[in-house]
């Protein structure tokens, strides 16, 4: 005998609501409180319920959504951009995009009138978006960021190799002091997974990470910056190397140093983490960083081209696709000075 079909009544039971509030939580999600609304999108996912059927004609629209509207245009996911252009164009599709804000309790515009295909998420999005997302039943991929516990197409580079090769560059010119600066909480399955690269190279050749080693900074508040350099560099036993998560992130770590007067490699090794090309902001900066390359266009044509194969084969078992990166061994690198 066949599974029985999840229907709307079963999502109710299950949430202890009526049928009409799961009915509004869906059509008129401002209308419930949004901690039912998370309630309900939640026992949906472990249900397996999905609430809207596909049909209808193709409109050759691809939703790329984001947390704002900048986001698609900052230093990296520019290039992201880029790529997704490219490659929908090629293939005969359009590109809309639009945020969806981390308050928005709405769909977006392209997606409650019903004009898109398919929908590539890029970079960080709230679960409970995602989980709103699921329930439109169209085509998904997430595009620089995954969201643990949920089993959907993802795109992403390869952080925790990255950060190895990193951190093995670094200890090959014989540091043993090497300091790392996330980007975001220690939690976030980007930051972990780039942490954790750092971490197994460090492990492997036998050094040990002492915990004022691992700080945080952002890219909101540049003081948060330097701040981390600062608390770094003031320590008892400061490191002679610094692995940023991003090359932002180490471009403003490079100014604060370039401030204090601290010679880069000659005082402290740097190396950064995307290889994103060098912009009027960052000119000044010589010698050149030391990075990680990331193919971002690549990345971007990649999501599409998962994205259209999922529309022709809405059964595709979701897995991530890890695209490989390298290290550019550049000119903020060196031997250190205890070893020198």
């Amino acid at each position: 005998m066949g599974k029985r079909k999840i229907k709307i009544r079963d999502v109710a039971k299950a949430a202890g609501v009526s049928l009409a509030t799961v009915s509004q939580a869906f059509n008129h999600p401002r209308e419930v409180n949004r901690k039912t609304r998370q309630n309900i999108l939640g026992i949906c996912e472990q249900l397996g319920y999905i609430h809207k059927k596909i049909g209808g004609r193709r409109h050759r629209n691809i939703a790329v959504l984001a947390l704002d509207r900048y986001i698609p245009f900052t230093d990296f996911y520019s290039w992201v951009s880029i790529g997704t252009l490219a490659e929908a164009h090629e293939h005969g599709f359009n590109i809309v995009i639009e945020p969806f804000g981390k308050d928005q309790a709405e769909l977006p515009m392209a997606i409650s009138k019903n004009i898109i295909d398919g929908i590539i998420v890029m970079g960080p999005l709230p679960r409970e978006h995602i989980l709103m997302l699921k329930q439109q039943n169209l085509p998904l991929v997430l595009c620089g960021h995954p969201v643990p516990g949920l089993e959907l197409h993802t795109v992403i580079p390869d952080g925790r190799a990255g950060m190895y090769g990193a951190a093995k560059h670094l200890i090959s010119l014989g540091h043993k002091k090497i300091a790392f600066i996330a980007g975001g909480p220690i939690f976030d399955p980007v930051e972990a997974d780039r942490l954790e690269g750092y971490r197994f190279a460090m492990f492997e050749a036998g050094l040990e990470i002492p915990r004022e080693y691992i700080r945080r900074a952002d890219l909101i508040t540049y003081k948060t910056a330097y701040e981390a350099a600062e608390k770094l560099l003031s320590l008892d036993d400061p490191p002679s190397a610094l692995i940023c998560i991003s090359d932002p992130i180490a471009y403003i770590i490079y100014d604060y140093l370039v401030k204090k007067g601290v010679k880069i490699p000659e005082d402290l090794s740097i190396i950064g983490f995307d290889d994103i090309p060098k912009t009027y902001y960052v000119s000044p900066y010589l010698p050149e960083l030391t990075t990680v390359h990331v193919d971002a266009e690549d990345l971007g044509k990649t999501a599409v081209k998962v994205l259209l194969d999922v529309m022709e084969n809405p059964s595709l078992t979701a897995y991530r696709h890890t695209l490989p990166v390298h290290l550019i061994k550049r000119k903020s690198t060196a031997i250190p000075k205890s070893a020198a």
